[in-house]
C-alpha cells in the first residue's frame, strides 16, 4: 500500500487540515475532531518507527517475557496502517 508522500503535517483552515510533503490535502476534519490532526500527520512516522522496532527486535532476537507481546502489537499496528 502507497500513501501519501511524507512527512505529513498539519496546514490551514484552523489548524485541521492535514497536508503532504507535496502541500496536498489529506484530510480537513471537523472542528470536534481537530485535536486528532497531529495524530493524523505523524502516521507515516509511527509506520516507519513500527518498522524499524519490529526489525530491531527480530535482529537482536528474544530479550524477555515483552518481546513476543511487542511483536504481536508492532506486526498488528504496521497491518492496520498499511490497511491490511
Amino acid at each position: 500500500m502507497k500513501h501519501s508522500p511524507a512527512p505529513w503535517r498539519i496546514g490551514n483552515k484552523q489548524e485541521r487540515a492535514v497536508l503532504d510533503a507535496n502541500g496536498s490535502q489529506i484530510a480537513v476534519l471537523p472542528e470536534s475532531l481537530k485535536d486528532d490532526a497531529a495524530l493524523i500527520a505523524s502516521s507515516p512516522d509511527l509506520l516507519e518507527a513500527c518498522k524499524m522496532a519490529l526489525l530491531f527486535i527480530d535482529l537482536c532476537g528474544p530479550g524477555g517475557d515483552g518481546t513476543k507481546s511487542a511483536l504481536r502489537i508492532l506486526n498488528r499496528a504496521i497491518a492496520k496502517a498499511e490497511g491490511k
